[in-house]
């Protein structure tokens, strides 16, 4: 491979083109046509490169650098300790000090597995792990943070030679053989700095020449194969773990130099043809650590050379085009290796005679500040508006908002309107520019409900007139704290609870009932029980003629004798006495009674109307619930007896008056219903109605 003499691009200089700022590094690596082809970012400070011979001769170097001071400052060195024909191939470090490498010697083909604990001063061979050129052969490192880390070689004893560690490399500690998937026969890994790759939360994999992907999820403890291959059998691969389950692989087939390309969303179940839209270079990839998608590919070759970035997992790349990158508009330099450290900070490694590395500052929006609304909200309640101060380098805005709510802004304000069923939950918002979102800021919103539908209201829906205590309830509404009774005209009675006690005046008319729960966001649904509200009919008037007595009622007559009370089956508009007696008729409609009407006494001799007078006894309440008081006045001995429709007597007695007499009953134990009072004085029989309701 030939370097780019790019004599223009070798001021250092910082540019700011699209949320990005990219500067000129020199690696202080010795050679002219130095390249770099590995960068192990640790963070935003340390990084450690590889350094190859550019130049197109097959003369190879060992030389790297690293950098404690963000790449302002650059320590390069040599591989001192490697044996004249042994070439480092991986380079992975761990701190400004701690680095390992895994190297081949070109004459023997033995690999071997070397460390450094003093910035490279110094290396000497890991011991134990991977040494033993007879029966081992090592292909990668990768660490997670300065402790966590693992290493494989091809398989010894039917298992692939894996180790993890947990104090940066110290002590290695071998896999268990019942934790890896057992290799193929003939199967081994390839060796290089993208045949395996590593991912957050102690994610990693690599190919194999079977064409198969072994896979871990807890730091290299256990490995298994994914479920189906990308390929089959093949003579080199890279690997580039991208997501928890998405992966890219290239393989190249026996015989072949291009390589085919692969991914998987879903863990390695499934395999699709991987070919991006827009400028995908393929000498060297990325994933972009504690970003959302991004990835960052770099490209040397005459025919597609320069870097570029996808923000959305791979599907589409776009180029950078900072004057570094492209010193003539549209024309791109040779770029090489790629590491980032961050969502922020990362290296573009390429060839110049200052050994020069390219680092990028991706400008991705700070961290959103608060959010400024209302945290307390009802729901159905709209138009309400939400802030967050601008966020610097974000283009643009995202909002998500609690299940129920609704609302739509690229800006730094929304307006949301919480739905009837909107729930309690987190706004939060970040911001975004072309290269990705920044971190979000979150407000908790407690959404009050409205109350619930009512259920359905229980209770009497045929009414008489004149009516009192009729009580009515609907179940208990969910987040009522009050309730909201309406009632037809005429009724009265008042209640905030989940019953009323509702009395019909004796000019009430029928209509509906009503009933809805309120709380401090508003009112529930309404439930509604239609009411009939029966009038009462007429007090009839009766007459006799010759032996027939007749009720001025042409329907719902119901005749009395005033001592046994109900005459059974006469309910017809006459009625010819079979005894001596005083008698009196009743009309019932539709479950509602008049008055009694007067009494005539029927003696077979002659005809006696008696006209009680009102004024001598007094029932109050009337109607009632349980308890009558019953007030008379006369100065004779009188008879007081109760009976109910259908003629029994529950009550009777003579009693021994003077002036006026209250007596008081408790009708609780008694069925609900119409009563009679019978009063009976010398010439006078009263009967009045009473109502227990």
């Amino acid at each position: 491979m030939k370097k780019s003499l790019l004599f223009t691009a070798f001021i250092l200089v910082g540019f700011i083109l699209n949320a990005q700022t990219w500067t000129q590094q020199n690696t202080n690596m010795s050679g002219t046509s130095t390249g770099v082809d590995q960068i192990s970012a640790i963070d935003s400070n340390t990084v450690w490169i590889n350094g190859f011979n550019g130049s197109g001769t097959t003369n190879r170097i060992k030389v790297f650098s690293h950098t404690l001071d963000g790449g302002l400052t650059w320590q390069s060195g040599t591989y001192n300790g490697f044996g004249a024909t042994v070439f480092p191939y991986v380079l992975t470090g761990v701190t400004y000090n701690n680095a390992f490498a895994i190297a081949m010697d070109t004459a023997t083909s033995i690999a071997s597995f070397w460390k450094t604990t003093n910035g490279g001063l110094n290396w000497s061979l890991v011991t134990g792990v991977m040494n033993n050129g007879s029966t081992t052969f090592a292909d990668a490192v990768l660490f997670w943070n300065s402790n966590v880390g693992f290493c494989m070689g091809d398989p010894v004893n039917n298992k692939f030679d894996i180790y993890y560690t947990n104090d940066g490399g110290t002590t290695w500690i071998p896999t268990l053989a019942a934790n890896v998937s057992t290799p193929l026969s003939g199967e081994f890994g390839y060796n290089g700095y993208e045949c395996a790759s590593k991912f957050e939360g102690g994610r990693a994999a690599f190919v194999t020449n079977m064409g198969r992907v072994y896979k871990t999820s807890n730091y290299g403890v256990n490995w298994t194969v994914t479920t189906t291959a990308p390929f089959g059998t093949i003579s080199t691969g890279k690997i580039y773990i991208t997501g928890a389950n998405t992966m890219i692989v290239a393989g190249m087939a026996t015989g072949s130099t291009t390589y085919i390309w692969k991914h998987t969303t879903d863990g390695g179940a499934t395999w699709l043809s991987y070919s991006p839209s827009g400028n995908f270079y393929t000498y060297a990839m990325t994933y972009v650590p504690n970003s959302e998608n991004m990835l960052v590919s770099t490209g040397p070759y005459s025919t597609a050379k320069g870097v570029s970035y996808s923000t959305d997992g791979g599907a589409n790349f776009i180029d950078f085009t900072d004057p570094l990158l492209q010193p003539t508009a549209g024309t791109n330099i040779q770029c090489l290796g790629v590491g980032f450290a961050d969502a922020t900070h990362g290296w573009v490694g390429n060839y110049s005679t200052y050994n020069s590395i390219l680092k990028v500052v991706i400008n991705l929006p700070s961290t959103a500040d608060s959010i400024i609304g209302l945290q307390s909200v009802c729901q159905g309640q709209n138009s309400v508006s939400y802030t967050v101060p601008p966020i610097p380098n974000a283009t643009s805005y995202i909002w998500t908002l609690p299940a129920g709510a609704t609302g739509n802004s690229s800006s730094n304000s929304i307006s949301v309107s919480f739905g009837n069923t909107a729930n309690s939950g987190n706004i939060t918002v970040k911001g975004h520019n072309i290269f990705g979102n920044g971190q979000s800021a979150s407000l908790l919103i407690v959404v009050n409900p409205l109350p619930a539908g009512a259920g359905s209201i229980t209770g009497n829906t045929s009414i008489c007139q004149g009516q009192s205590g009729v009580t009515y309830l609907v179940p208990p509404i969910l987040n009522a704290t009050s309730y909201t009774w309406t009632l037809p005209v005429g009724a009265t009675g008042s209640s905030s609870t989940d019953s009323i006690i509702v009395d019909y005046s004796v000019s009430s008319t029928s209509g509906n009932i009503t009933v809805k729960g309120n709380n401090s966001c508003g009112n529930g649904s309404v439930s509604t029980l239609t009411i009939v509200v029966n009038p009462i009919p007429a007090t009839p008037v009766i007459s006799q003629n010759g032996n027939t007595l007749s009720s001025s009622a042409a329907t719902g007559n119901h005749w009395y004798n005033s001592v046994s009370g109900n005459i059974n089956n006469e309910t017809a508009q006459t009625y010819i006495p079979q005894q001596i007696g005083n008698y009196f008729v009743i009309v019932t409609l539709n479950g509602c009674s008049s008055d009694s009407s007067n009494i005539i006494h029927f003696d077979n001799t002659g005809i006696q109307i008696i006209t009680p007078s009102d004024n001598l006894i007094r029932i109050f309440p009337n109607p009632s619930n349980n308890f009558v008081s019953i007030t008379v006045s006369t100065k004779n001995n009188a008879n007081l007896s109760i009976f109910d429709i259908t003629g029994k007597i529950i009550f009777n007695k003579e009693i021994q008056l003077s002036e006026a007499t209250k007596t008081t009953f408790d009708f609780t134990h008694f069925a609900k219903g119409i009563y009679f009072v019978n009063y009976t004085t010398g010439n006078e029989n009263i009967i009045k109605k009473m109502i227990i309701n």
